[in-house]
């Protein structure tokens, strides 16, 4: 957006320049070096165009590959570019004395509302470095001349008072611009961003308020026929017992069983995961206590390695206890399952407290050395129902209600993962 908006500034410009080259050349009869100022005008345009292809065939089309950096590198080359041949266009038409002088500051304003890291503040300085040289050396234009005050230093060998001054208010008055100007793009910029945020919010938890209303409509309508199939198979399995029936078919009718058993499980979990855990109230507790809470409602069979300080154990924070061990429990699950057949048994656990971005947090790292995920199934990861597992493993829950539960508290999940390396989920919790 910036780049579309600085290409169409720069067509102006370079429109505005030529109009006003032409009336005071040809209208105000005030001859200036045009071979010159063609040049100047020229690499601008050139310039430009190019700039202009390079945001219509390679930006819009890969711009979500580019990091914002390198993209803030190249506008922020085009924007030195404008500055220096704003000061060339000044040296040919009378340096500080061309009432045109103004449009440093535009140049200023704008660099500092697309620019961002120290981009603004080095142009800044540039131009002050600028207007001393259109101090110290300038072609004369005999329509502008101010008297003796403004004569090029270069020429008179002292630096006059008006010059002096001039000097100190460009540079006071740029300061104060980029200040100012980058101060209200940051908050915009902060702004926009809690917004943005606060959207995936409301996203995630209208998705969650939708899952559970499925699960306890989906719980309701099902309830019913799966009562009676419980009671059906339940009296077959009695009567199968009075008689000699084959052992395969009693095999079957357990199967069946298990079966109608875990789809009541499924819909109990998917009720409680989704809406339960959402409402339930926060407690003081230790990171020591936490853990033991986690891990607690882990399954059995499940081999892991723990790493946690005493120091770190015996910190505290508030968190609602059930929905942070069913997020953080399936998120070691997941790590479980990604690692059964792997040569390695146990998975490895890391608890601690860190400091970052002036902000105490609680970390997790949940390490496994299973096959890994590629790039595609990395973006995926948090979507509901996306699940990698055979059909019948697992609903494709675990990670979206993770994350959901996780930001409702403040904290975030990240992944970093490696196709034939393994995984490791990161989870941050704010400590209260």
């Amino acid at each position: 957006m910036h780049a579309d908006w600085l290409i169409k500034l720069r067509w102006v410009a370079v429109t505005g320049q030529f109009l006003t080259i032409l009336v005071v050349d040809s209208i105000l009869q005030i001859r200036l070096e045009l071979l010159s100022l063609a040049v100047l005008l020229s690499v601008t345009a050139v310039s430009n165009f190019l700039l202009e292809l390079w945001h219509r065939r390679f930006l819009r089309t890969h711009g979500n590959e580019m990091a914002a950096g390198e993209i803030n590198f190249i506008l922020g080359l085009v924007m030195t570019l404008d500055q220096l041949s704003l000061t060339s266009l000044l040296y040919w038409t009378g340096g500080p004395t061309n009432p045109f002088c103004f449009f440093f500051f535009v140049n200023l304003s704008l660099s500092a509302f697309v620019l961002t890291g120290a981009w603004p503040w080095s142009l800044n300085v540039l131009s002050v470095l600028c207007f001393f040289l259109l101090l110290y050396t300038h072609v004369p234009v005999a329509s502008l001349e101010v008297g003796k005050a403004f004569e090029p230093i270069r020429s008179s060998g002292r630096t006059s008072l008006p010059q002096l001054g001039t000097l100190m208010a460009f540079a006071t008055c740029s300061a104060v611009i980029v200040y100012f100007v980058t101060r209200l793009t940051s908050e915009n910029r902060k702004q926009a961003e809690g917004l943005r945020k606060a959207e995936a919010r409301e996203a995630q938890t209208e998705k969650l308020q939708a899952l559970g209303t499925l699960a306890a409509g989906a719980a309701h309508e099902l309830s019913t026929p799966l009562s009676t199939i419980s009671v059906v198979i339940n009296e077959v399995e009695q009567l199968l017992l009075s008689e000699s029936a084959s052992s395969e078919i009693r095999e079957d009718v357990v199967l069946i069983q298990d079966e109608l058993d875990r789809c009541r499980g499924i819909l109990t979990k998917m009720s409680a995961e989704a809406g339960q855990t959402a409402g339930e109230l926060t407690r003081a507790m230790s990171v020591g206590m936490l853990a033991d809470y986690v891990i607690a409602e882990l399954p059995i069979r499940l081999k892991y390695e723990l790493v946690l300080s005493e120091a770190d154990a015996a910190e505290e924070l508030v968190v609602p206890p059930k929905g942070i061990a069913i997020a953080i429990g399936g998120i070691i699950k997941n790590a479980f399952d990604a690692q059964i057949g792997s040569a390695e048994e146990s998975i490895r656990i890391t608890i601690g407290v860190s400091q970052r971005s002036r902000k105490r947090e609680l970390v997790w790292q949940v390490q496994d050395q299973g096959e890994g995920m590629t790039p595609d199934v990395l973006k995926r990861v948090r979507e509901p129902f996306f699940t990698t597992k055979e059909p019948g493993q697992g609903m494709g829950l675990g990670v979206f209600l993770a994350h959901s539960t996780i930001e409702r508290l403040g904290g975030s999940l990240k992944f970093d993962s490696e196709p034939g390396v393994g995984t490791t989920a990161t989870i941050y919790l704010p400590m209260n």
